[in-house]
């Protein structure tokens, strides 16, 4: 599979009690000089990516520095200092954050529950034999790739031995977050680790299994922005979900909606020209077309291509006959987005009320599953 390669923030995360929900950052800068300006960022899941985030800064006076926030129970921010910056997991409260060094690489951070609490779940996670492994492998590949003189078939071992302990180490990431979900059930941490472990770039946890968590976490945890995420990929994109709405735009420039279909069985289907697995699919999807085709079903092709000519030639050449959409976003597509799609190929059946009722059937799997599916 094509895969979006993109840091999910997979370590850390802090927590707090504030029925007013506040968060005062309490700032040690001994060796920042004066007048030092200091950012802060609220991180933000990657549907809001359209979304400038909200900033706020303070300067250095004395070696001290302070924020006054609105924390949703239990935020990620990024502290910036020139080109250097640190990642703080709070919770409503206080965060009292020593600058250990300029290069804010060592950056302590007392007084905030959710902060221990976050290196606490990170020091399991970092100090695992799996991981160790996982993080060496990924050098070595990463290294040997950056050699003009690296062997085609030596490149390609080190690649699938990097894949299979990431296989491993996705598992461990889920195994981990589970197991401090249930023996912490209370902490700010929660929502985040739930939505991480779902998001692993090999994701091994069930729908069924987020939606038995997330609806047993207590009310107050999930307020914040992951908590809210979760809920609505739960109610938007796990099968039975009602799919989002959205509108792009066809190769001549006509905006088409989803809602347009209603009453319909709709095949969403993401791809691009340039992704090798995806145009492997799209015989597939011809014959499931040709047979399936007609006023009770429909197939919608959204392309994560970033160039018109290229999209435009892949789908004259596949044959691909039905309707094609695309922004020329790439991975910045404004319905993969939303849809929060990761890799590619990937698709969405929707039946005639807009209710998701499978999610990437592939290959020879496709026509047989949408014959049982399609009524």
């Amino acid at each position: 599979m094509m895969k979006l390669i993109t840091l999910l923030l997979l370590l850390s995360i802090p927590r707090i009690a504030s029925s007013q929900n506040n968060l005062i950052i309490n700032g040690n800068a001994p060796l920042i000089k004066d007048g030092t300006k200091i950012v802060i960022e609220r991180l933000m899941p990657r549907r809001f990516s359209a979304r400038k985030p909200g900033t706020d800064s303070a300067f250095v006076k004395g070696n001290r520095f302070e924020f006054k926030l609105k924390d949703n129970n239990g935020e990620f921010y990024y502290l910036t200092i020139g080109k250097h910056h640190t990642r703080l997991y709070l919770q409503p409260g206080i965060a009292n954050v020593t600058f250990s060094d300029s290069l804010l690489a060592n950056v302590p951070v007392s007084g905030n529950l959710m902060a221990d609490e976050n290196n606490q779940f990170t020091n399991q996670l970092i100090s695992d034999p799996v991981h160790l492994e996982y993080l060496k492998v990924s050098r070595d590949y990463s290294n040997y790739a950056k050699n003009k003189k690296a062997e085609a078939d030596t490149l390609a071992a080190k690649s699938k031995k990097r894949d299979e302990l990431a296989v491993l180490d996705s598992k461990l990431y889920e195994r981990l977050a589970l197991a401090w979900i249930q023996t912490h059930p209370d902490s700010y941490l929660n929502a985040y680790l739930l939505y991480n472990a779902y998001n692993q770039p090999e994701q091994a946890i069930t729908e069924a299994k987020v939606k038995s968590i997330f609806s047993a976490m207590p009310a107050n945890i999930t307020h914040n922005v992951w908590g809210q995420e979760l809920k609505y990929k739960i109610d938007s994109l796990f099968v039975g979900g009602k799919a989002p709405d959205f509108a792009q735009a066809d190769p001549n420039d006509k905006l088409v909606k989803l809602s347009d279909f209603k009453g319909k069985y709709v095949l969403i289907d993401f791809w691009a020209s340039w992704c090798v697995p995806c145009r492997a699919e799209n015989p597939y999807f011809v014959k499931a077309s040709q047979q399936l085709g007609g006023p009770n079903f429909a197939i919608l092709g959204i392309s994560l291509d970033s160039e018109k000519a290229s999209w435009i030639g892949a789908v004259k050449q596949d044959g691909l006959n039905w309707l094609q959409l695309s922004d020329l976003g790439h991975w910045a597509n404004n319905v993969s987005v939303k849809y929060y799609v990761y890799d590619i190929p990937a698709n969405y059946l929707i039946d005639p009320n807009g209710i998701i009722i499978a999610k990437n059937i592939k290959g020879d799997e496709l026509l047989p599953a949408l014959k049982k599916l399609i009524k």
